[in-house]
């Protein structure tokens, strides 16, 4: 499955595996791709989440939103929140998400 990405008047299609994650970046969401690139698409992370959530994305984090099938490490912080792990890119899971660890440990 392709998901359409808009950056100004460009059209980026990339396949939704390919997708780490997706954080909020002001009036933007920024995807981080399994390549390295970093798009942005001018939209709230919020209107986002009700499109990626049906594809295996979980919230967080206020700001983030993960593809549950590229979790590779769930770490435990001192603070009670956790990081986590998609290979190399490390996103926050907020103690205020306890849905989304409950999800994330099931696989």
């Amino acid at each position: 499955r392709l998901l359409k990405l808009w950056r100004e008047a460009r059209l980026l299609r990339t396949p939704v595996a390919d997708i780490l994650a997706a954080r909020s970046a002001g009036n933007y969401v920024e995807f981080m791709l399994a390549d390295g690139r970093k798009p942005l698409m001018r939209s709230a992370l919020s209107a986002l989440e009700g499109d990626l959530a049906p594809l295996g994305f979980v919230r967080t984090h206020r700001s983030w939103l993960v593809n549950a099938a590229r979790v590779t490490e769930l770490r435990p912080q001192k603070s009670g929140d956790y990081a986590v792990m998609l290979g190399a890119l490390e996103a926050p899971l907020s103690r205020r998400f306890p849905e989304a660890l409950v999800r994330l440990r099931k696989g």
